[in-house]
């Protein structure tokens, strides 16, 4: 608070100070003889104002960077091209430089190649699975027409001539001797055809896994697929010979077991084909990542402020390549006490004045920290726009704080209140005079002082001339401020 001027009552010094007030504002010497009337004394007025008593806090605070990336390169290769210099500026996606990807294009290549060959396998063995499903119908159809010709075939009991028996008994039974020897051989020689099947199956998955990894040549791969196919081959003509010593009834029931066998084997086939394609998409994907991974792109927009790399060095992915650092927004970033957490709240406006740049700018306080840092502060954040990157790392900014002292008071010009003794005198202007009030003052700042008192809102008070005035004083107000 200003210094409060003393009262002083004196009619000599009151007097002398009418002369000169009276003589600065009518440029006219004043009468000193007592037959001249009582002069008003010219004074300068303002208004009492009722409202909350403010302070401003300020809170030293530096400038950082709102975030500061290193971009490394995602491949280990030599450094082709490289695209920028320090203390440029980059957006995010910006192509910083580019990897030597000979390599990583072939291995693409070679996984486009084995995606063409397992989408055709996948087309072989959807056709094997929809030959195998009509080869099913068919069998389930030839099985029908057996059933209803031995329906018709079958003699009833009514019509059914007798039989005599043979007279030479023995002929029936060699018969069936030799037709079940026959049957018991070929089943016979059919397990071998099959055992001989399943081992050429087992050998071209082998050889197939083997040709997968390169560990054999196509023709190697060719063969095992021929022997299969022989193999099969020689199993379905077994099954034929089999089928012709057996009733029409008992090869059609066969025929549609194996039809079922052949689907559920393509149906096989055929999710292990499609699994192979998704396998060979994946690598595929995989390869193109790659080859994209070895363009070097920025990782957020901003300016270069250092670079680690230049075109023909080995670079990997434990070495940065450049430093970004965004500038805007920009963060102004303080450390306050316990007593100030109060005048900061996350989301709340607040002034910053930036001295180097002799500006003020509004911010958004971004951050109050929960708890204290080892030398009991708290920290502060606030971001505020950048768009010109005008406001750099380092520089010194100051949080303008307002803080409320007083709630809902009267509020006087600080020059307005003189200390008389122990009491606090103010002057209103009633009627024209000078009626002396006295106030408790509550709190004292420089420009306003919150009050107590038998006052109004909107009175007027005495700020200038007040301190040669008496209770009952005349006064003419020259200025209301």
């Amino acid at each position: 608070m200003k210094k409060l001027f003393r009262h002083y009552k004196s009619s000599f010094i009151l007097a002398a100070s009418l002369t000169l007030l009276l003589a600065g504002c009518g440029g006219e010497q004043a009468s000193t003889t007592a037959e001249e009337p009582v002069k008003e004394t010219p004074v300068k007025v303002a208004l009492i104002k009722k409202g909350d008593l403010q302070t401003e806090n300020e809170i030293v605070g530096q400038v950082k960077a709102d975030s500061q990336v290193e971009v490394y390169s995602k491949v280990a290769g030599e450094l082709l091209t490289f695209n920028v210099n320090k203390g440029d500026w980059v957006e995010k996606g910006q192509v910083i430089g580019k990897v030597d990807d000979q390599d990583l294009v072939r291995q693409l290549q070679l996984q486009q190649v084995g995606l063409q060959q397992a989408q055709t396998q996948l087309e072989t063995a959807q056709i094997n699975k929809r030959k195998a499903s009509n080869g099913l119908e068919n069998a389930k159809l030839t099985l029908e027409q057996a059933e209803l010709t031995v329906e018709k075939e079958k003699p009833s009991d009514e019509t059914q001539p007798e039989q005599e028996e043979p007279s030479d008994k023995t002929q029936p039974e060699k018969k069936d001797e030799q037709q079940e020897k026959s049957y018991t051989q070929s089943e016979i020689d059919l397990e071998t055809l099959s055992i001989q099947l399943e081992d050429a199956k087992r050998n071209l998955e082998r050889m197939k896994e083997l040709y997968n990894e390169g560990a054999i040549a196509q023709k190697d791969y060719e063969q095992a697929v021929i022997a299969e196919q022989n193999a099969r081959l020689n199993y379905e003509k077994g099954k034929i010979g089999q089928e012709n010593s057996m009733s029409s009834y008992d090869q059609a029931s066969i025929a549609v077991e194996n039809a079922k066998e052949t689907v559920s084997e393509a149906e096989v086939g055929a999710k292990q084909a499609n699994i192979a394609v998704e396998q060979a998409q994946v690598q595929l994907s995989q390869a193109k990542d790659r080859v994209n991974d070895a363009v070097i792109r920025a990782t957020q927009s901003g300016e270069i402020v250092a670079i680690g790399a230049k075109v023909g060095d080995t670079v990997t992915s434990q070495a940065p390549v450049v430093t970004i650092v965004s500038l805007d927004p920009i963060v102004i970033q303080a450390t306050i006490s316990a007593d100030q957490l109060p005048l900061f709240k996350k989301g709340e406006q607040v002034r910053i004045e930036l001295p180097s740049l002799n500006e003020e700018v509004n911010g958004k306080i971004t951050y109050v920290a929960s708890v204290a840092n080892d030398a009991g502060l708290y920290e502060v954040e606030t971001a505020i726009e950048n768009p010109d990157s005008v406001i750099k790392p380092g520089m010194v900014a100051k949080f303008i704080v307002d803080e409320v002292r007083v709630k809902d008071t009267l509020l006087v010009p600080t020059d307005a209140v003189i200390e008389d003794g122990a009491a606090n005198i103010v002057y209103i202007v009633e009627e024209g005079k000078a009626v002396a009030k006295e106030v408790e003052v509550v709190e004292a700042q420089t420009d306003w002082t919150a009050i107590r008192g038998d006052l109004n809102e909107k009175e007027q008070i005495v700020v200038k001339g007040q301190n040669t005035l008496s209770d009952g004083n005349l006064v003419k107000v020259i200025k209301e401020g």
